[in-house]
């Protein structure tokens, strides 16, 4: 039986469908938000019943500022296609495209396999296509997605999804890599779930 390669050469890929669903994960966040919402409101009843009109007022009044600093999130802000290299300008070097999911978009990270520093950032807007050059070498392929940005720390939110490929990438001589993030059942390129801390 042969064995899978342990990189992927220059081609083309389509990253598989996860088991992560992002609908699956939405609920799951709308549900949590309406449990605390509904704990929090019962503690404002019980504390409104024991401590009298004008106490429970004060408890509701708090109350509702908790809430409203817990649900709020920092503004989000617009994600345009852009590529921040950070790896030497040497040459030669080898083409990568990236073509972004309809309603996601990405921030992508490859990181050198060797020395694990970043070579190069990625942003695609949803449902855009972008191309760049990449210093031959064997490199981690990481990608957050989700539909709201927040900036590099806390990229998509909590509902925001962070991945990473299976096997490194390679550039050299066989050429660069083009991938498509639209999940395919068949997709040939397989991706985990990374937790942010790690990404």
């Amino acid at each position: 039986m042969r064995r899978p390669p342990q990189t992927l050469k220059g081609g083309r890929w389509d990253v598989a469908r996860d088991p992560v669903n992002l609908d699956a994960r939405r609920r799951l966040y709308r549900m949590r938000r309406f449990g605390f919402a509904a704990l929090v409101s019962v503690g404002l009843a019980v504390g409104f019943w024991a401590a009298g009109a004008q106490t429970g007022a004060r408890l509701a009044a708090d109350g509702a500022a908790v809430i409203e600093g817990v649900f709020s999130s920092p503004p989000a802000r617009p994600l345009s296609t852009r590529v921040t290299s950070r790896a030497a300008e040497t040459y030669p070097r080898a083409p990568l495209t990236v073509r972004a999911h309809a309603e996601l978009s990405h921030f992508i990270k490859l990181v050198e396999a060797r020395t694990g520093e970043t070579a190069l950032t990625l942003t695609v807007a949803a449902g855009e296509r972008t191309r760049t050059q990449i210093p031959y070498g064997r490199y981690e392929f990481r990608v957050a997605s989700g539909k709201t940005w927040h900036g590099e720390e806390r990229l998509f939110g909590p509902l925001g999804v962070t991945e990473s490929a299976r096997r490194p990438l390679v550039f050299g001589r066989a050429g660069g890599h083009e991938i498509d993030l639209n999940r395919r059942v068949d997709g040939n390129m397989a991706v985990d779930w990374t937790p942010k801390s790690g990404f």
